[in-house]
């Protein structure tokens, strides 16, 4: 009797399956949490407000959920095909990702805002530094989501979970890139109210930012469907999940004709995308009809 591989296997990071981008990924979560987690002890040592713009809780937040986002990359390259591209891209990302926390975690230690302040020309440079290190740090994502799309090796259930979580980020990535340009632009113009717009969209930014757990952990939730039951779910929660991202963002801008128009072309981009999903019989393993 053949013995039916484990439907979680693939949810799993062992040590002794990870190739060295993986490894070097996990090790720079490793340091993001540990930074995030020092910062605790500072704001503990340090009692000063939690919100505003100079807190200690940028680095906290900063450090842990990069911790969490590049783990949950870790697990993706697993569906992402060894080659040269895949291996500069866990580079290019993991050097931009730590310079972006250590530009933030540099602000809060000299006592300034880390995001939209043009004070001075040293901390308008930091600024926009900033915004043009998730640009970077956001290539090696989109080019990772193309090829786990286009990698046969993937069951369904895995092929959703991994791209539909990775397709997240990446308007996750895009909305944060959004808030720093909008944010430059209005701080330059004087706008109070533009830059009241770019915070608004941090709920959106987070969203996506961690989509890649929400696919992880239902993956794991609906272990014991049929592997293309579970595609067809997490799909499903992925197209919610943008649609809600989009309605976010209409909300931001304080428009109900923008968010009408976000959600319509977000479901729209859906629907087109949805009809060149592959079929699948529920039952199937890894089998895709053409």
């Amino acid at each position: 009797m053949p013995i039916r591989p484990n439907p979680i296997d693939h949810l799993r990071l062992r040590p002794a399956r990870l190739d060295r981008e993986q490894r070097w990924l996990l090790v720079l979560a490793g340091l993001y949490a540990g930074a995030g987690l020092l910062h605790v002890i500072v704001w503990w040592l340090d009692p000063s407000p939690w919100a505003g713009d100079v807190s200690w809780r940028k680095p906290i937040v900063f450090g842990l959920s990069g911790a969490i986002t590049t783990a949950s990359l870790a697990w993706a390259l697993g569906g992402v095909p060894a080659s040269r591209g895949r291996t500069g891209g866990a580079w290019i990302y993991g050097v931009a990702m730590t310079l972006e926390i250590g530009l933030i975690t540099m602000q809060r230690w000299r006592g300034v805002a880390s995001h939209f302040n043009t004070a001075t020309p040293f901390d308008a440079a930091v600024f926009n530094a900033m915004g043009a290190l998730i640009v970077v740090a956001s290539l090696p994502v989109v080019s990772w989501t193309r090829a786990a799309w286009r990698n046969p090796a993937l069951d369904p259930a895995r092929r959703a979970a991994i791209v539909g979580g990775l397709v997240l980020l990446d308007v996750g990535l895009l909305v944060g890139v959004s808030i720093a340009g909008l944010g430059s632009a209005m701080r330059a113009l004087g706008d109070a109210g533009g830059i009241a717009t770019a915070r608004a969209l941090v709920p959106a930014h987070a969203l996506g930012l961690h989509g890649p757990q929400l696919t992880a952990a239902l993956a794991w939730w609906w272990a014991g469907r049929a592997p293309a039951s579970t595609a067809t779910a997490l799909w499903r929660v992925v197209g919610s999940t943008l649609l809600v991202i989009a309605a976010l963002v209409g909300w931001a801008f304080g428009s109900l004709a923008v968010t009408l128009a976000a959600v319509t072309v977000v479901a729209a981009a859906v629907a087109a995308t949805a009809r060149r999903l592959p079929r699948v019989r529920t039952g199937d393993v890894g089998q895709v009809l053409p």
